[in-house]
């Protein structure tokens, strides 16, 4: 029987040149919903390069103003068990860009009854088989992909897996799909364990795109997009798109200058304050902040996600010979670093080390007694160092007896005192290591999407950009290696479903 595949397209145009390979070697009838901004979608709406079946583009099917109907959304809620304010209440566009617009509870209701409607229309229409996607990182795309699971509709996304270079096609976002067994595969040592973990280490991976510009070049690059911005852009999302309510240029310019102004100045702030050259002597827990306005802090974790908060209920809940070290993340400057006041708030809680972002995680990997996090990758990299973690959301790591999930924040003292006595075993990592190689392939997915950001979007300083045809052919044709990659494995994964 022919099947149906659901295509949701970012910014990140890797799905689409992946389908684009798909729809010509599957029996399948392809559909496509493009969350766009409008300069970007106009591309989309004309183009040639792949065949869909129909396509939406999201942000039209938003924004009807109907009237809004409360019990309708109480009975999606009751009938699918999704949690509408969960996802709302953690999305930066509704709480981040105050100095925008500052959204209403009425406004929110009723786009998520926008989005709710729109997202049934489609599934109903089209009865997929199948959704590819990206990993979700704002409110409608996790709703969407939610949806679609309480549905019976499989998702499949290309995911890392916190190693450098690790991928898989998931079914989940972060997950694998084959349960682990704990079944004994290979014994290597820690030291043979510590070599594996250098060759695909995720941050050196992470650094090769994400810190690739100093100061001066990142600050002439955004100006550069800047001038296109204000001088040829004609703005036309502030009314379309509520991602963009309230961004008129002037606006906008003011808060560009405010952010580099800011960020400035916090970063002169934390080189005099925070600690650069931290006492090792005593016995401390590390934190490793994580880095606002992502998907590990408002979507995985979304109870738990003030993370000056946690920071003070770790403080806490640690035995009094106990410091904490508290190291803020190197990639926070994209966020124009926090304010100071929270730098402050951190640094006069007795029992805490702030630390600057220079100081290395080897070291404090190395020293400390346990690790505490959010997610993300340094609770899997304490297992090299034969420490335990604990994290506040879930990972798929979280399968080693060495990690510790925290569900009720009030036995937080308990299990720190717990994985204190926890000794991590070179056999169990070990074994795990091998089940993340099964179940895994070699592949450089940012090289694509830093390629992307790089030759459409202004090196990502500018997202409502216009898409010529012949950029998107030379693209593609440029990366046909990779492409093919995935295309490969894809396929192998619709086999292995069937």
């Amino acid at each position: 029987m022919r099947k149906k595949i659901l295509c949701w397209f970012t910014l990140d145009f890797t799905q689409f040149f992946l389908v684009n390979r798909l729809s010509k070697l599957m029996d399948a009838d392809f559909f496509a919903i493009y969350d766009l901004p409008d300069k970007t979608a106009e591309f989309f709406k004309e183009q040639q390069i792949t065949d869909f079946k129909k396509s939406w583009f999201f942000h039209d099917e938003i924004l009807k103003k109907i009237p809004l109907d409360l019990e309708y959304l109480k009975k999606f809620e009751e009938e699918t068990q999704i949690d509408l304010m969960k996802l709302a209440i953690n999305e930066r566009t509704f709480y981040r860009f105050y100095d925008f617009h500052k959204f209403s509870h009425e406004e929110i209701l009723s786009i998520l009854q926008d989005e709710v409607k729109f997202f049934q229309k489609v599934v109903e229409e089209v009865k997929p088989d199948y959704v590819i996607t990206r990993e979700p990182g704002m409110h409608h795309h996790e709703l969407f992909y939610e949806f679609c699971k309480k549905k019976n509709i499989i998702p499949l996304m290309l995911t890392q897996m916190n190693l450098g270079y690790k991928c898989c096609i998931s079914t989940g976002v972060q997950t694998f799909d084959k349960e682990y067994d704990n079944t004994k595969r290979s014994n290597r040592s820690f030291s043979e364990l510590m070599k594996y973990r250098k060759e695909y280490d995720y941050l050196l991976q992470n650094e090769e795109y994400v810190v690739k510009e100093d100061g001066s070049s990142r600050i002439k690059n955004i100006f550069k997009a800047g001038f296109e911005y204000f001088l040829q852009n004609d703005n036309t999302n502030v009314k379309t798109h509520y991602t963009y309510f309230g961004r008129t240029k002037a606006r906008v310019l003011l808060y560009t200058l405010s952010v580099l102004l800011k960020t400035k100045y916090r970063q002169k702030f934390i080189n005099k304050n925070l600690v650069k050259f931290p006492n090792y002597s005593s016995d401390f827990v590390y934190y490793p902040m994580s880095l606002d306005l992502e998907r590990n802090m408002l979507v995985k974790s979304p109870l738990i996600n003030n993370q000056i908060e946690t920071i003070r209920q770790i403080a806490k809940s640690l035995p009094p010979n106990y410091k904490l070290f508290v190291k803020e993340h190197p990639h926070q400057i994209a966020r124009g670093w926090r304010e100071i006041r929270e730098y402050k708030e951190v640094m006069d809680i007795p029992n805490v080390k702030f630390l600057h972002p220079s100081v290395s995680a080897d070291e404090l990997l190395k020293k400390c007694k346990i690790v505490i996090c959010v997610g993300g990758s340094t609770g899997l990299e304490a297992a090299f160092y034969e420490k335990p973690t604990i994290v506040f959301s879930d990972v798929f790591y979280s399968k080693l007896a060495s990690v510790k999930k925290i569900t009720d924040i009030i036995k937080l003292p308990e299990t720190i005192r717990d994985s204190l006595k926890i000794k991590v075993k070179s056999v169990d990592l070990s074994s795990f290591v091998d089940f993340i190689e099964e179940n895994t392939f070699e592949f450089d997915q940012w090289k694509l999407s830093d390629g992307i950001l790089k030759k459409f979007y202004k090196n990502g300083n500018l997202h409502d950009c216009e898409i010529l045809e012949e950029d998107m052919l030379d693209f593609l044709k440029e990366n046909q290696n990779d492409i093919d990659v995935l295309v490969k494995k894809f396929l192998n994964k619709f086999q292995s479903i069937e």
